[in-house]
């Protein structure tokens, strides 16, 4: 056969004179098969070229030359799952191995790097080391073992100091050793898991409020649950004892009295049967709360004090932490005012806002009132003087912002968006507010993150509206380290935090959180467990006692205070109830007789549109003395020019 120019993967030759051909070969009987021509056109199976992705090459390693690349079988899904089984043993039994007294570390690398470099190997076939033992040629495949061992015992450990450095370990401070550990640092929250409660421990049926204005829904005190009502009529929200749990009755007793949407609700700080509620209406109402929830078709319940004095809806209420009776309210004329409940008087009106007000946050004594509005601005108040202390621009995005107070510290946490929505943390000292302290990128969901914070334990919760997740840090050297998150199968439309006095101490659940769904309230418990039964005091430290430091005259006059703690080793125990009096005039209200019958719906249609066509001949009439008066005006200017 004649040389050849190219070789197809299956065997076809192209000779010189460009004739395809199958090359002469022998059988295995020893005869042989003559070369044979292929006829022109045609491809074998083997010489089809497959389309191959370009970028797809480019991505795949280049294999070392001259050595062919490993052939490896893919693994099913148990067998990789073995496989990490496999690697997370070996790992413990690495952290087993080098747990050592993190004071001892450096001394032990020094130590064996002399041993090693000290052994050598006489011309005798022993091996001396620098204490003079000998050892016979025998125990040589031993030592060499131990030495290899030893060596490896120096690389894990420099290994070890480079990852700490890196942050990737850290020293356990209470056994004085080094440990491996997926969440960085050290803290005792880092096995916090969360627990939905059972579906029979959650409250069904209700009728969540549909208004779109940003508020969390829900508010939760010790004995009960408050939550915006989707009613006609006007406005209503629902309280709902917490023994109360299951199936709501259609017919249950509202809080009725505004003539429009309530839009927020807040528990009286110092008495667990007060609530106060804002509205559409631009009213803020003081309600008591009955002991038990009332049969169905129960009457409503009618507010005890209306506080007037906004001029647009009210879009949060929230009392003081410390001083009884004081609450603040915001509203759309850009206001935030300040009330002592009991006289029903306005006590101090905070300006300087141009645009909706959407969070605010009392400080740890109550003496600052920290506010993110939608003109992007963070603001810090002195509540009695009426004084911006402090402002700042905050999160650059369209969406809600929110604003918690870091407890009994100068700090402040807000959640917002960027410009790209992408969603915000921001860590800031009050005493300068030039930048964030701490600036974090959270993800990219869309949903308001609604922050929560326990100053006792200096976690950090933040909820996500309409979507799953609840993620925790914990506040430490001005540093908010993540902690983990908890994922539940519904997304959360409102959430709140039980007070920390409540708690099920003997459980070791740190809080408890209330997300509100389309039609549920379903209880959170956030637990660190423990193996020991008794009382875990680094859990549980002092915490608000719910008894007021200052009254509402006291406050005003100037005075502060730091709120009352009080032990949770015995438990929570109820206080009785204190009925709420309050002596703010009553409201003279015109009440009209709601029509019965056809005739009256009918008179009553007449006189509403008489009274309309009056209010209307009233206003042309305001017109034409306003433009007879703008003539006149523009002449007196004209004379005196």
């Amino acid at each position: 056969m004649s040389s050849t120019k190219k070789v197809t993967p299956s065997g076809i030759v192209t000779t010189e004179a460009n004739e395809r051909v199958i090359p002469a070969s022998r059988r295995a009987d020893g005869s042989l098969r003559k070369e044979r021509r292929v006829r022109p056109g045609f491809v074998p199976q083997e010489d089809i070229i497959r389309y191959k992705n370009k970028f797809v090459a480019e991505r795949e390693p280049d294999p070392t030359p001259t050595v062919e690349p490993p052939k490896t079988k893919a693994q099913k899904k148990n067998a990789k799952r073995n496989a990490k089984k496999k690697d997370g043993v070996k790992v413990a039994e690495e952290e087993k191995e080098l747990e050592m007294p993190a004071n001892e570390i450096d001394q032990e690398i020094d130590n064996l790097q002399d041993k090693v470099s000290n052994i050598t190997i006489s011309s005798e076939d022993t091996q001396s080391f620098s204490d003079s033992t000998v050892i016979t040629i025998e125990q040589l495949e031993a030592t060499a073992k131990k030495i290899k061992a030893l060596e490896k015992k120096i690389r894990q450990i420099e290994r070890i100091k480079e990852k700490e450095a890196r942050g990737e370990y850290y020293i356990d401070l209470f056994q004085g050793k080094f440990t491996m550990s997926r969440f960085v640092r050290a803290s005792k929250f880092r096995h916090v898991f969360g627990t939905a409660a059972k579906y029979e421990n959650c409250f069904d049926n209700v009728k969540v409020s549909a208004n779109a204005w940003d508020t969390n829904l829900v508010k939760v005190n010790s004995l009960f649950v408050a939550i915006n009502w989707n009613a006609g009529g006007g406005g209503a929200f629902a309280v709902i004892p917490h023994k109360n749990v299951g199936k709501i009755s259609d017919g249950i007793p509202l809080y009725r009295g505004h003539t429009a949407p309530v839009l927020d609700t807040d528990f009286a700080t110092f008495n667990d049967y007060v609530i106060a509620s804002g509205s559409e209406d631009s009213k803020v109402m003081i309600w008591n709360i009955p002991e038990e929830l009332g049969e169905p078709e129960s009457p409503d319940i009618e507010p005890v004090a209306k506080l007037n004095g906004h001029g647009r809806k009210v879009g949060h209420v929230l009392f003081h932490p410390v001083a009884d009776n004081v609450l603040a309210s915001t509203s759309a004329d850009l206001t935030v005012k300040l009330w002592d409940i009991e006289k029903g008087q306005e006590k101090q009106t905070l300006q300087g806002f141009v645009d909706f007000i959407q969070s605010i946050s009392w400080n740890y004594n109550g003496s600052l009132l920290a506010t993110t509005c939608r003109d992007k601005k963070l603001r810090i108040f002195d509540v009695r003087s009426g004084n911006v202390i402090k402002e700042a621009s905050s999160h650059q995005g369209i969406k809600g912002s929110r604003v918690v107070w870091l407890g009994d510290t100068e700090r402040i946490v807000t959640t917002g968006f960027s410009k790209m929505s992408d969603r915000q943390l921001f860590l800031w000292d009050t005493a300068n507010l030039d930048k964030p302290l701490k600036s974090i990128m959270v993800d990219t969901s869309s949903g308001v993150l609604m922050p929560f914070y326990d100053n006792d334990l200096k976690i950090l919760y933040l909820a996500g509206k309409h979507i799953l997740d609840i993620l925790y840090y914990e506040f430490e050297n001005d540093e908010l380290f993540y902690l983990t998150e908890y994922k539940s199968s519904e997304p959360q439309r409102g959430m709140a935090f039980l007070p920390k006095r409540s708690v099920n101490v003997s459980e070791c659940e740190i809080d408890r959180a209330y997300k509100v769904s389309s039609n549920t309230i379903e209880p959170i418990s956030f637990v660190v467990p423990r193996r020991s039964d008794a009382f875990q005091s680094d859990l549980f430290p002092p915490t608000f006692s719910g008894e007021p430091a200052l009254t509402a005259d006291e406050y005003f006059s100037g005075k502060n205070a730091k709120p009352k703690t009080i032990s949770l080793e015995h438990g929570f125990q109820a206080k009785e109830k204190k009925e709420f009096v309050s002596s703010a005039p009553k409201e003279e209200e015109n009440v009209v007789p709601t029509p019965k019958t056809e005739k009256e719906y009918q008179d009553a249609y007449h006189q509403l549109r008489q009274e309309n066509d009056d209010l209307r001949n009233q206003l042309a009439q305001r017109d034409v003395t306003i433009r007879a008066l703008t003539i006149q005006l523009e002449q007196l200017k004209a004379g005196s020019s």
